[in-house]
């Protein structure tokens, strides 16, 4: 007796089902899925014509798309830049104004200042001219004795008279004393 050949076939419990014969013996594995073949039509070619023109409208399209969208894209980078440079020239003269702004304060601060030490130095003249006359009037009086040496004074706000006493505690030579008066 010849055996079948090796293949698919229905099986005896299932007819709806598919077994393999390998040829000596039945092996369980599934069935594949075989649907059968349809028949095709062929694309006319006219179909074609039209398929390729539409593929080509497509591509044709997404390349002027990036080409247009490459474009666009450089014009707002070169905008951007621009606002940047722009943004930056502002700073720059912003700083500029500023540190403008700051000498000038600083010139006008050293005028004040100046002015300042003018008038300091104008009211040092007049306290040592007032705080002389007022020893020339003790000694007048007889409150101090001697001659004034000197008077000054500093824009600090002491002033010191060095004037000529007899010292009648220690001694009957005359040495010089000092008086300091701090007032401001």
């Amino acid at each position: 007796m010849t055996m079948p050949p090796a293949g698919w076939y229905p099986s005896a419990e299932d007819p709806a089902t598919k077994k393999y014969w390998d040829g000596s013996r039945w092996l369980d594995i599934p069935a594949p899925d075989v649907q059968p073949a349809k028949n095709r039509k062929r694309l006319s070619k006219r179909s074609i014509l039209i398929l390729s023109i539409v593929g080509a409208i497509v591509v044709l399209g997404t390349a002027g798309g990036l080409v247009w969208k490459s474009i666009a894209d450089q014009k707002e980078e070169e905008r951007l830049a621009l606002i940047e440079e722009r943004a930056q020239e502002r700073e720059a003269e912003r700083a500029e104004a500023a540190e403008k702004a700051a000498e000038e304060e600083a010139a006008a601060q050293e005028k004040v200042d100046d002015a300042l030490r003018a008038m300091r130095q104008d009211s040092v003249t007049d306290i040592e001219e007032s705080a002389k006359a007022l020893a020339e009037g003790h000694v007048a009086d007889g409150a101090l004795t001697g001659p004034i040496l000197s008077v000054s004074c500093r824009p600090t706000g002491v002033v010191r008279l060095t004037i000529l006493t007899r010292a009648l505690l220690f001694s009957s030579a005359s040495r010089p004393t000092s008086i300091t008066a701090t007032g401001r």
